[in-house]
């Protein structure tokens, strides 16, 4: 059977395999300009984001020496000339547009950091030398303020508590999801590291497949003076640990939280007051508050089956609530898969003076 030939002499077969090229090309050439504005509008601006939520290089960059510095403070007074004098040069050295996309981070962390930079760096020019601290506060009182300084611990390095998840594992025909292990991850200016706080992957349980978790994680809090907190359970020793961490030490401190004979504890959170840390409990309907230091508890009243199957969010300073605010804001999320998807969820705002008044340390004379 001889070829079809095309009256422009090409084989039929040919030309239909040019013609199909043709058209996709067109049909790529169309898609194009959507994809490309999808990837610009959409796609890059979401990785930048996640990025720079785990990853503050630019203000490290920017910063680096007052950083370096900043490890070593107290967090208890206000900075040494040093830093003082250290971020001033700094400031003054930096490119102007690398100055305004830190400062645009330190905003995040504290409502006021852009326009003081903004100002300062404008200002600072009538600055010929030290003492640089007394100047800066002339030029703008928040130079003196402990709420600017402390934010920027929150910028100084990255952190995160993770329970691993091992690959699942299929027993008798059912995937399993086994979590055994705590790691603490944390990052420098530089790199990150990381450490196991918890790892029951050796442990009876974990190796017969008779408990597919015996870690949970439940908080990890930077407080004011810099010292970071990690709370997570170890369902071997069903027992509730409060990992504590300075910033000025490289060793965790491990408490066991004494829950006062509740035992269907879910989540504990972390709140500050005052410099202080204290416990919000959560069982399946309950919110407990107790002072991590007297060890006195209360139960709030939240309505007869009002809430079931508690999940807690605390807004933290990191998250949106100030630390000069008066109140504690909690989102209770009713996880309960019986009312799913129709559950009501609550907001609980609670007065940081009702709390310290509730929790009074107990005078036993």
């Amino acid at each position: 059977m001889s070829e079809i030939i095309t009256t422009e002499g090409v084989p039929l077969k040919v030309s239909l395999k040019r013609a199909e090229r043709i058209n996709k090309i067109r049909a790529l050439v169309l898609v194009l300009p959507l994809t490309l504005f999808i990837i610009i509008t959409f796609v890059i601006p979401i990785i930048a984001m996640l990025t720079r939520s785990i990853d503050d290089k630019q203000i490290n960059t920017v910063l680096p020496k007052t950083f370096e510095i900043y490890k070593q403070w107290d967090r208890k007074q206000l900075p040494s000339e040093e830093m003082y004098a250290t971020i001033f040069n700094e400031i003054m050295t930096a490119d102007k547009r690398a100055i305004g996309k830190a400062s645009t981070r330190m905003n995040y962390s504290k409502s006021g950091w852009k326009s003081l930079i903004k100002k300062s760096k404008r200002k600072f020019k009538k600055i010929k030398e030290g003492p640089y601290k007394e100047k800066m506060i002339a030029i703008d009182k928040k130079w003196g303020k402990m709420e600017y300084w402390l934010a920027l611990g929150e910028m100084q390095e990255g952190f995160a508590i993770l329970a691993i998840q091992d690959d699942h594992v299929v027993v008798k025909g059912q995937v399993n999801n086994p979590y055994h292990i705590a790691i603490f991850f944390e990052r420098d200016a530089k790199e990150w590291s990381h450490e196991y706080l918890l790892d029951n992957s050796q442990t009876t349980p974990a190796l017969t497949y008779s408990q597919w978790q015996t870690v949970d994680i439940s908080d990890i809090y930077l407080d004011t003076l810099g010292n970071l907190h990690v709370i997570l359970k170890d369902r071997i020793t069903d027992k509730w640990l409060h990992y504590r961490k300075s910033n000025q030490d490289n060793n965790w401190s491990i408490n066991t939280i004494d829950t006062l004979g509740n035992k269907w504890i879910n989540w504990i959170k972390l709140i500050e007051i005052e410099n202080e840390i204290y416990y919000t409990m959560y069982s399946w309907n309950d919110v407990l508050l107790m002072d991590s230091n007297s060890k006195k508890m209360i139960n709030l009243d939240m309505g007869k089956n009002m809430l079931e199957g508690i999940y807690p969010y605390i807004s933290s300073p990191r998250t949106g609530t100030s630390r000069e605010s008066r109140f504690v804001d909690i989102l209770l999320l009713n996880g309960s898969s019986n009312s799913y998807p129709d559950a009501s969820n609550y907001y609980l705002k609670m007065s940081k003076d009702y709390l310290l008044q509730e929790l009074l340390p107990i005078d036993n004379n």
